[in-house]
């Protein structure tokens, strides 16, 4: 990370988690994450939902920066 972006919590792995397993069997689904950050969300989400729509969106040009570099590391 950097000094751009929060470092993630733990209730926000405990919270991806529980979305996850509401929604695995879900297809078609839409989530919008605003305040993007470093993107750990909506990059799990996207991998674990099943065909899922993942949009972000953030005010700060370098936390997208940063959770565009997260995508592909």
């Amino acid at each position: 990370m950097n000094e751009s972006v929060l470092i993630p919590r733990q209730e926000t792995e405990e919270l991806v988690d529980l979305i996850i397993k509401k929604h695995a069997s879900s297809s078609g689904l839409k989530v919008i994450d605003i305040g993007t950050g470093s993107g750990c969300i909506p990059i799990i989400l996207s991998k674990h939902l099943n065909q899922a729509h993942v949009t972000t969106v953030d005010i700060s040009k370098e936390a997208i920066n940063t959770a565009k570099k997260m995508r592909y590391d």
